[in-house]
């Protein structure tokens, strides 16, 4: 399954058709309505929204969280 599967198929058991979802290594570690506060997730976080559009959560560190959010292509994305 893929990181976009996965997130979908979250939304749909949670009816949360807005926001991102948020997944590391693998896993969803929840969601949120807006990507504006970094330094609340771990470098290397997956944000997922409803257009499967992805932003990774980048710099900082696994104490302090990251520094940003870096849109990212899905793998095979052009």
């Amino acid at each position: 399954m893929t990181i976009n599967e996965i997130a979908l198929e979250y939304r749909a058991r949670k009816s949360l058709w807005n926001g991102y979802v948020i997944v590391f290594d693998g896993t969803i570690t929840g969601w949120t309505y807006r990507l504006d506060y970094p330094q609340g997730f771990v470098p290397g976080c997956t944000a997922i929204d409803s257009a499967n559009q992805q932003w990774k959560s980048t710099g900082g560190d696994d104490y302090n969280g990251a520094e940003a959010w870096e849109p990212s292509k899905p793998v095979g994305g052009h």
